[in-house]
């Protein structure tokens, strides 16, 4: 037989004759042309790579019926044994036995033949062969896993220098943008509506330090971009390297951020081109000039890196690791994302502030509101009132006036807290919350209000303050006379003292309206940025921002 021998014995037991058969394919034997499989009376053996035997048939082979053989024999005389028979026996007897042995060796010689367990390796998918349990092959799937590769030394680099921004919620902190470190004096910078959604904040580098967030040291609006002063900066930050010229079209770059708060993630695109403002299309204009608030010029750099929220504020660089803009919106429509140029960064240096401003300063409305719900309790506004009557309620710098800021939140709040939220969201702490304010109110009625001085330097920094949506106030201010509204609601115009900044406070239920002329001390909350129009001039009218003011303290005179 060319393909392989075929090796047959019969073995008597106790249950009657049974067959096996074992089949060996020499290695080096090809298949014929067209055959994929070698077949035989016992059974179909697959036709493996290079002749091997991928599968045997190990079942016992079943053993026709064979017609019993009479023993009787004629009563003819049996012929005489010689030697030479019992010899030939004996033969005959010794070829059985080693036929039997031979018979049943192959099913341990193909155990010994794959005890090595050897695999076969076929697209990714290792074959180990069976074991000497019939129908019990192993097969193993496993998949192929390529390593991320190697950020190069330039993009290394600039990992050291990605941040992330972080600010209290409702479930502890919560990941709100990004930012990168722009100076070695720990400053970093971001996007203002990604800051702007806080009043407190922490930033986070690759290497796991976290610093408090001490508050604005730059602003430009008109770019949608802070400039962010660390607390207590080490001297081992490490700026990022900003690139020197503007990118080319099709360019490869690394976008790098934590989107949908996955950390320190980079996600590579190409340049498209180098777009303005103006050449936008018209739903992208509209949201542009309400991201800028105006309808300043911008250059764009539109790219493919995916950007998702938690993007915003993080650098977009060359393959290099140089910084050629800064991450700020994505059009969902054409999937396109937009950075700003770092131009506009390296102009941010002539916008610097006199001094670092609380984050209270830029915060969108929203988040005064929130934040104010979240943190006022009883126990901080006794801190707060203290801490303001141990200086006199005197106003200094900006960290005086913010607290005096969160002290007028926590007063509205106790007096008209459904106005920006429920009884229930304050809960128990409403009650007490309540008799601290009356506490303040009272000592607020006792302090003589007689220097001059003060009430023009807190009006100084009330003056910045009273327009600002959701922004606690606490300013002086003379009465210009009482107006009443369709429903019979009645308010108060003010004057701020010492500038031409006109305010309308709402009169409740419960508030007497002092007297045209008076000068009073006024402690609320402006009401969302809303604002009022009047006078006789309708192409001139006069604008009044609204202030919710619970607590007004008449001056002595």
């Amino acid at each position: 037989m060319k393909l392989g021998a075929c090796r047959f014995a019969q073995q008597n037991t106790a249950e009657g004759t049974q067959s096996r058969c074992t089949v060996f394919c020499c290695a080096k034997q090809q298949a014929p042309k067209g055959a994929h499989y070698l077949s035989h009376r016992f059974g179909i053996v697959p036709w493996g790579a290079h002749g091997k035997i991928l599968s045997v048939d190990r079942e016992p082979m079943p053993v026709p019926e064979v017609p019993a053989i009479s023993t009787e024999r004629p009563s003819a005389p049996r012929p005489r044994r010689t030697g030479r028979g019992k010899l030939l026996r004996g033969l005959l007897i010794t070829l059985l036995v080693v036929l039997g042995i031979v018979a049943i060796r192959p099913w341990s010689y193909w155990d010994e033949l794959l005890s090595d367990r050897r695999s076969s390796r076929m697209n990714d998918v290792i074959i180990t062969p069976p074991d000497h349990r019939p129908h019990d092959p192993l097969v193993t799937q496993t998949k192929t896993i390529t390593p991320a590769p190697a950020l190069n030394a330039g993009l290394a680099k600039l990992k050291e220098s990605v941040a992330l921004i972080e600010a209290d919620g409702p479930l502890g902190r919560e990941v709100i943008g990004s930012a990168f470190v722009l100076t070695p004096q720990g400053e970093v910078v971001t996007c203002l509506h990604v800051i702007s959604r806080a009043t407190s904040a922490v930033v986070r580098l690759s290497d796991g330090r976290v610093f408090d967030v001490a508050g604005y040291a730059a602003v430009d609006p008109a770019n949608d971009l802070a400039l962010l002063q660390l607390k207590e900066p080490p001297s081992s930050l490490k700026p990022v390297v900003l690139a020197e010229t503007p990118p080319t079209q099709l360019t490869p770059v690394i976008a790098w951020g934590h989107p949908q708060g996955i950390e320190f993630s980079p996600f590579d695109g190409k340049v498209s081109r180098l777009i303005d403002s103006s050449q936008l299309p018209g739903g992208l204009q509209k949201f542009v000039r309400e991201l800028t608030g105006g309808d300043t010029e911008q250059t764009w750099i539109q790219h493919t890196a995916k950007l998702s929220e938690g993007n915003s504020g993080g650098p977009l660089a060359n393959d290099q690791g140089e910084v050629i803009g800064l991450n700020m919106w994505v059009d969902r429509q054409s999937d396109y994302s937009y950075a700003l140029p770092v131009a506009a960064l390296k102009n941010l240096s002539n916008l610097r502030l006199p001094e670092v401003q609380p984050l209270e300063r830029f915060a969108a409305s929203d988040a005064r509101v929130r934040d104010a719900t979240w943190q006022t309790s009883a126990q901080k506004l006794r801190k707060l009132a203290d801490e303001a009557r141990a200086t006199k309620w005197q106003v200094h710098e900006w960290s005086d006036y913010s607290r005096l800021q969160h002290l007028a939140w926590g007063v509205t709040l106790a007096n008209v807290p459904e106005h920006f939220t429920t009884k229930s969201e304050l809960g128990d702490r409403l009650d007490e919350l309540v008799k601290e304010a009356d506490r303040v109110a009272a000592q607020l009625h006792q302090h003589a209000w007689n220097d001059g001085g003060q009430i023009i330097v807190l009006n100084e920094f009330a003056e910045k303050e009273v327009t600002r949506a959701g922004a606690g106030v606490v300013f002086f201010g003379t009465v210009q006379r009482v107006v009443e509204g369709r429903k019979q609601e009645r308010a108060l115009l003010v004057k701020l003292a010492g500038f031409e900044q006109m305010l309308l406070v709402p009169l409740s239920g419960e508030l007497n309206a002092p007297a045209t002329g008076s000068q009073c001390l006024f402690v609320g909350v402006n009401d969302r940025g809303r604002t009022v129009r009047y006078g006789d001039n309708p192409l001139q009218p006069i604008v009044a921002s609204v202030i919710i003011a619970p607590l007004i303290v008449p001056l002595e005179k």
